[in-house]
């Protein structure tokens, strides 16, 4: 099914084991989804074959296929489809696959879309999404507990296009380590820390999984180490950071398409975050994580904010993200 969804929401504690993605991986191809693109509502990509190369005569008249096998990647988080043949064309007019939409003579190969999409639905690109606050407690914990504490969070997504992929830049506040100020930017008295990177919509979970379908932000932290590593000085500690962390979305209503902003948690114990399974748009299931040294070498860490921080996009914009 086609569902759009907030883009600000961060973590739920969903953990399933890397051995359960191998299963996942076979089950991906098989389902609903949304045709790449649409010209006055007829798909001008229709193929002759699994190549994908040779445009058929009949147009598709309808937004949603039935999949059965994911051939290859086209470009960016585009595939060449072969559709269902259990269903004589495959071709449906509601996002769930289950209205069927007969056309004749229409071929068995188009082209979807495998990964997300964030959409400007009121206003232009590029969207920026924030949140800020000066009271909210974070922490970066170990398996031993939190090494570093703060208080206050300004948040700014930024995505430019329709895509899957934007950029985001965190500057954490008053952060400390045993009471003592740590910094990476300004005066040491401010304790603030920026961190940055980009960020991909992914799947952490399938259609068909015990969770059924799930959508995350995997975030691409920019390293922190040398000039803009952490300097703890009174403690006499510096402090790297480097690798990636998940942070969920949450599926709106059904009938809700878009919005302005959502409620988000992040959260883990332990060292590892809620969420670190994820697909890339090659089908493959990864694993993010979060890494830093304290003064040693680097371990797993996972980053906690507390509450259901909400992120609103500027400037009146709203949006939605489409999913298979």
């Amino acid at each position: 099914m086609m569902k759009r969804i907030g883009i600000a929401g961060a973590l739920l504690v969903v953990a399933f084991a890397m051995s359960a993605i191998g299963a996942q991986v076979a089950s991906a191809a098989l389902g609903c989804y949304l045709v790449s693109q649409f010209v006055n509502e007829l798909k001008a990509g229709n193929w002759t074959d699994g190549t994908c190369t040779v445009e058929a005569t009949r147009r598709l008249t309808t937004k949603w296929v039935k999949v059965k096998e994911l051939l290859f990647k086209t470009t960016g988080n585009l595939w060449c489809a072969q559709l269902d043949e259990e269903n004589t064309e495959g071709f449906f007019t509601e996002g769930n696959c289950r209205t069927e939409n007969t056309v004749a003579n229409a071929k068995l190969w188009t082209e979807v879309k495998v990964l997300p999409d964030i959409s400007i639905t009121l206003g232009s690109y590029p969207l920026h999404l924030n949140y800020l606050s000066n009271t909210v407690a974070t922490a970066l914990e170990t398996t031993g507990g939190a090494e570093l504490t703060g208080r206050g969070l300004h948040v700014l997504y930024l995505t430019g296009e329709l895509t899957s992929l934007g950029t985001f830049r965190a500057i954490f506040l008053k952060v400390e380590k045993n009471r003592e100020p740590c910094f990476n930017q300004g005066l040491e008295a401010n304790g603030e820390v920026l961190t940055e990177g980009s960020f991909h919509l992914v799947y952490t979970s399938l259609p068909g999984s015990s969770q059924g379908l799930q959508i995350g932000i995997l975030y691409l932290v920019k390293e922190l180490n040398g000039a803009n590593g952490i300097q703890c000085r009174r403690a006499g500690i510096e402090v790297k950071v480097k690798g990636s962390v998940i942070g969920s979305i949450n599926t709106l209503p059904e009938g809700e398409g878009e919005r302005i902003g959502q409620k988000s948690v992040l959260s883990g114990t332990l060292g590892k975050q809620s969420i670190r399974a994820y697909w890339n748009d090659a089908g493959v299931g990864l694993l993010a994580q979060l890494l830093s040294s304290v003064g040693a070498g680097f371990l797993e860490f996972n980053e906690v904010v507390e509450g259901e921080p909400e992120a609103t996009a500027l400037n009146g914009a709203m949006y939605e993200i489409t999913t298979i």
